[in-house]
C-alpha cells in the first residue's frame, strides 16, 4: 500500500500539470540573396540559407498570425491559401494577419534583401 501512494501522486501530479498551448512558433525557411554566381544561372541569384531576426507566433483561438520583427529592413507579408490565393497581406514585416478558415497556408515574408517563409497546417 506504501509503494501505490507515490505512484497515485506521481499520476495526478503528471495530469494536472498538462497544459493545452493555443499560440505556437513557426520556423521559417530563409534566404539571403547575394551577388550572381556562374553555378546559378537559373534564377541569376545566389541564395544562402540563414536565420531572420523574426518570429512568427500562431493563436489558434483567435486564428491569427503575430509577426514580431527585430531588423532594419523593410518589407510585406504575404499570406496564400493552398490555391495560391492571397488571403492576407501586411505592408510592413510586423503585424497580425488573420486567419479565415481551417486547412493549408503559405506564409511569405520578403524585402529587398531576403526572402523567408512557412507552411502553416490549421
Amino acid at each position: 500500500m506504501k509503494i501505490f501512494k507515490p505512484l497515485i501522486l506521481l499520476f495526478f501530479l503528471f495530469f494536472s500539470s498538462v497544459a493545452v498551448a493555443d499560440k505556437f512558433l513557426i520556423p521559417t525557411n530563409g534566404n539571403k540573396n547575394g551577388k550572381k554566381d556562374e553555378e546559378n544561372t537559373n534564377s541569376g541569384r545566389l541564395r544562402r540559407h540563414f536565420q531572420s531576426p523574426i518570429e512568427i507566433w500562431l493563436d489558434t483561438d483567435t486564428m491569427t498570425i503575430s509577426l514580431d520583427y527585430d531588423g532594419e529592413d523593410e518589407g510585406c507579408v504575404y499570406l496564400y491559401n493552398s490555391y495560391g490565393a492571397v488571403v492576407d497581406f501586411l505592408p510592413s514585416i510586423n503585424g497580425e494577419l488573420t486567419i479565415p478558415a481551417q486547412g493549408s497556408y503559405l506564409l511569405y515574408i520578403c524585402s529587398e534583401s531576403w526572402e523567408a517563409s512557412a507552411d502553416i497546417e490549421i
